[in-house]
């Protein structure tokens, strides 16, 4: 009989370490979901980066041209200043 008590407790004892494996297992799943939600965050934040900085070359262009217009407009007006 005794054998048997300590079979029981030695049971109880592994499956409360199984138990506490399966919650350490479930939260760390929770945390694998949470990087992958993250991951997902941080490529469409890259995504946006990526055309906002295209965005701000072609502004640069866009601007080096009104430059350059401004400029030839300028020398157009004195041109005409001294005509």
């Amino acid at each position: 009989m005794e054998l048997m008590g300590e079979t029981v407790t030695v049971g109880r004892v592994a499956n409360n370490e199984f138990d506490q494996a399966d919650e350490t297992f479930a939260g760390f799943c929770l945390c694998l979901k949470a990087m992958a939600g993250a991951i997902d965050k941080i490529d469409e934040a890259d995504e946006r980066l990526a055309a906002f900085l295209l965005y701000l070359q072609a502004m640069e262009g866009v601007k080096d041209k009104i430059d350059q217009a401004d400029e030839r407009l300028a020398v157009f007006c004195l041109y005409l200043q001294a005509s």
